[in-house]
């Protein structure tokens, strides 16, 4: 069992029926993405995540993580939480909207040490 943390840079395919995703994950380290694979039932581009899982080979797809459990992260940067806002899981706030909240609100992220 390997363990992967993460941001939800790109949802590939969800299907609503099974909740089965295909997804990019972007590494906090090295800024490499990664494909995985499983079951999350409401995926956002732009949530941070804890997998638990196995890698596996598909013949035509390479290299992915398929999930086994999942844990849901709140972003704890600015970057992150711009991300979030601008992913479309809230409707009406896009990419401009994002961006002010952030810089308006910055400070207080910046108080409690969460960037």
């Amino acid at each position: 069992m390997a363990t992967l943390s993460g941001r939800i840079d790109q949802i590939t395919y969800h299907n609503e029926t099974n909740r089965f995703t295909v997804a990019r994950l972007v590494l906090p380290d090295t800024r490499a993405t990664v494909t995985v694979v499983g079951s999350i039932p409401t995926p956002v581009a732009g949530e941070t995540v804890r997998l638990t899982g196995r890698w596996t080979s598909h013949p035509r797809y390479g290299q992915q993580f398929r999930i086994e459990t999942l844990d849901m992260r709140l972003p704890t940067t600015a970057e992150g939480i711009r991300s979030y806002l601008k992913s479309g899981g809230i409707k009406g706030i896009g990419a401009a909207t994002a961006d002010r909240i952030v810089r308006r609100f910055g400070h207080f992220w910046r108080d409690r040490k969460m960037i």
